[in-house]
């Protein structure tokens, strides 16, 4: 008899470092590592490279928090996910009423 097994759709296993994910701390690492490369280049004056430091700082934890829409997933992956699934021969109109309807009747 042959056995099969139920494999769930978009199941991740993530490795945890306290509130942030192995991924979240590789993103963050990344843009640190750009924005360093930059300041180092831009040779303004330490205001302007501390502010600048700040800047990246803001955007990549912006960019690895969760949002209320999908607490499980970090707003990289979620803008990732939009840009690379958009279909670029038909136009479709996002409509929050038409959104909203169907979700809450899914979950009745």
């Amino acid at each position: 008899m042959e056995q099969k097994y139920l494999i769930p759709k978009d199941l991740r296993s993530q490795i945890m470092f306290g509130m942030l994910t192995f991924a979240d701390i590789a993103i963050l690492l990344g843009v640190a590592g750009v924005g360093y490369t930059v300041i180092k280049y831009i040779d303004m004056g330490w205001i302007v490279s501390t502010i600048l430091a700040i800047m990246y700082m803001v955007v990549g934890l912006l960019l690895v928090m969760k949002t209320p829409d999908n607490p499980d997933r970090s707003r990289l992956s979620v803008m990732f996910t939009a840009l690379m699934n958009q279909d670029t021969k038909r136009y479709r109109s996002i409509d929050y009423n038409e959104y909203t309807n169907k979700t809450s009747k899914e979950t009745r």
